[in-house]
């Protein structure tokens, strides 16, 4: 109890202290921590995130992609990317690889994946391949076993195919499996369950979130519906002990599937539209989209008390269906 009571007052004290950070409320021997906002302000119509060395790497109001740390919220210009740029077509669907690049897509505006090298010189430029795949690129994920980038695109509008490829060397895509959408939805994202098999999530616009296991060497489904979420799902990460933890968008959660059965575990709930998570080997960093109304931007981290870490993180998805134009909001949450 004395635990939760903490919790709980540093709920109240994020709510005092910035009206733009959404309320949350967490599971017992959960913890959370704020961190300054960034400048420039987050890119209203992205929610993509990713975290390397230290780093948050997020997408500016500018369309340019900008890192920052937590004791200095003032951000660093990684890559001009304000040619991708528009309303919509800005840099997202975030993954840092083991070999130090970050990918990103243009939210669906071309069949185009995206590198930069962390490790050059910053702003560093951007690299691009036309994948020509079938429908849009929504999220991507690396394969822990051979360490290639794969991808899931989805028919918007006509069709009603999803899609997963893998990258071929940067230079072409290979499709390796395409099935018909079991409800309809838009792409979630996705995460390698074991060297051979997917977790492919599927997320319906003002509806519920679906994950469905997906053979990468028969290229079939095998389980649909392995797991569903209310309110969608919106991004998927490795963490404590291996376990998967998710958000679900409208949903408003954190859960978490305990391995090895994969069985829901609730870690909180929060007042904003929760969008990316992010793993660091110790703790989470979790962004969550406010009402128009709300306006600001805002990230922290989250905890868990006890944990014993593990886990490598992976991909964060992003994908339109669940992204609108208010402010966000980023939590630390954590364990000790």
């Amino acid at each position: 109890m004395k635990k939760l009571a903490i919790a709980l007052a540093m709920i109240c004290f994020f709510a005092a202290a910035n009206a733009a950070v959404a309320e949350i409320v967490l599971e017992k021997d959960w913890y959370a921590t704020a961190i300054n906002s960034p400048t420039p302000a987050t890119f209203a119509w992205n929610s993509s995130m990713a975290y390397y060395n230290g780093q948050l790497f997020y997408t500016g109001d500018d369309g340019n992609i900008y890192a920052f740390s937590n004791d200095n919220a003032t951000a660093q210009l990684v890559c001009d990317t304000s040619a991708l740029g528009g309303q919509y077509g800005s840099p997202t669907a975030f993954l840092v690889t083991t070999n130090d690049f970050l990918y990103f897509t243009d939210n669906g505006a071309s069949t185009n994946i995206y590198r930069v090298n962390l490790t050059q010189t910053r702003p560093a430029p951007y690299q691009a391949f036309d994948t020509q795949c079938d429908g849009i690129i929504f999220s991507m994920t690396q394969d822990p076993e051979n360490y290639n980038i794969w991808f899931a695109s989805a028919d918007f509008g006509a069709g009603d195919q999803f899609y997963l490829y893998r990258v071929e060397d940067f230079a072409g895509a290979k499709k390796k499996a395409h099935f018909t959408k079991p409800h309809g939805g838009g792409n979630g994202p996705i995460l390698f369950l074991t060297p051979t098999s997917v977790i492919y999530g599927e997320s319906v616009y003002n509806g519920d979130g679906y994950l469905h296991l997906i053979s990468t060497v028969t290229e079939t489904v095998l389980d649909e519906d392995w797991q569903s979420f209310v309110g969608g799902i919106t991004s998927m990460v490795y963490g404590y002990d291996n376990d998967i933890f998710l958000t679900t968008g409208n949903g408003k959660r954190l859960i978490r599937l305990v391995a090895p059965l994969y069985e829901e575990k609730g870690v909180a709930s929060t007042s904003g539209s929760p969008q990316t998570l992010v793993y660091d080997k110790s703790k989470f960093f979790y962004l969550s989209e406010m009402d128009q109304s709300t306006g600001g931007s805002n990230y922290s981290y989250l905890w868990e008390s006890g944990s014993s870490g593990g886990g490598d993180g992976g991909s964060s998805g992003c994908f339109i269906d669940t992204v609108n134009s208010g402010g966000k909001s980023i939590f630390d949450l954590f364990i000790r």
